[in-house]
């Protein structure tokens, strides 16, 4: 599945370039976007950034200790601390696969997330606007998923 076809299947189509940023984190991910001076540096985030021809998947920690990406062409460990080079990353070869990542993801860390999605980007006000897309796409992540916007 492409990542227009992905779209489609939300209800969601366009002609004009589009990004769609997806966060969950172990707090309220909205915090991340509008009050992050008062996260707590442990407090964890993944974030899917979608666009029409690429995606890919940060997973980061609030202090800046580590950032892991996925994405399509191979993935990437950001740190100074050798003790994450030595973790067991799951895999995410597809879009397909970003809510298998987010439960990995719980495993590995012994963390839960939020069950809170934000979403934001060009083309998210659009699908904040059409309830079929944000049940489809709160739908796709698993049961319990709700949005934080708004």
């Amino acid at each position: 599945m492409t990542n227009s076809e992905f779209l489609a299947s939300l209800g969601l189509n366009t002609d004009k370039p589009w990004t769609l940023y997806l966060s969950v984190s172990s707090c309220d991910p909205r915090d991340w976007a509008i009050a992050p001076q008062q996260v707590d540096g442990f407090e964890l985030c993944l974030t899917l950034i979608l666009q029409a021809e690429s995606w890919r998947v940060d997973f980061e920690r609030k202090d800046g200790d580590f950032c892991y990406q996925w994405r399509p062409q191979g993935n990437a460990l950001h740190t100074e601390r050798d003790a994450y080079h030595s973790f067991d990353w799951p895999q995410m070869t597809q879009l397909q696969d970003f809510p298998q990542l987010i439960v990995a993801l719980e495993k590995l860390w012994h963390s839960r997330f939020s069950k809170q999605v934000y979403l934001d980007g060009n083309i998210a006000a659009d699908t904040l606007q059409h309830p079929q897309a944000v049940a489809a796409l709160l739908s796709w992540l698993g049961e319990g998923w709700h949005l934080s916007n708004g």
